[in-house]
């Protein structure tokens, strides 16, 4: 069982927890989340417009929420989590 109110009145819980909560509000807010997995980890990915809209101010990359750590992410960053896996993180 999901014991989201939990989370919300302790502001603790596990990653994966706190991950489908961040990507639950993102989506109702309209922005393009999705669940990435990374080796013993679990984030939540904010995805660039497929367009490339950010006009070139930054704006047209891939970030990535670590809900546990309180972090936000570049693409580059994320990057160096051994084994990450996802849509943009693809091992190259």
């Amino acid at each position: 069982m999901f014991h989201g109110a939990r989370v919300f009145e302790t502001g603790q819980g596990i990653p994966i927890s706190l991950s489908v909560i961040a990507i639950a509000v993102g989506r109702r807010a309209g922005l393009a989340m999705e669940p990435i997995g990374a080796a013993g980890h679990f984030m939540a990915a904010l995805l660039a417009p497929e367009d490339g809209g950010g006009g070139g101010d930054g704006g047209d990359e891939d970030f990535f929420l670590d809900a546990f750590n309180g972090r936000v992410m570049s693409r580059r960053v994320c990057f160096s989590y051994q084994g990450f896996v996802g849509r943009a993180g693809r091992r190259r």
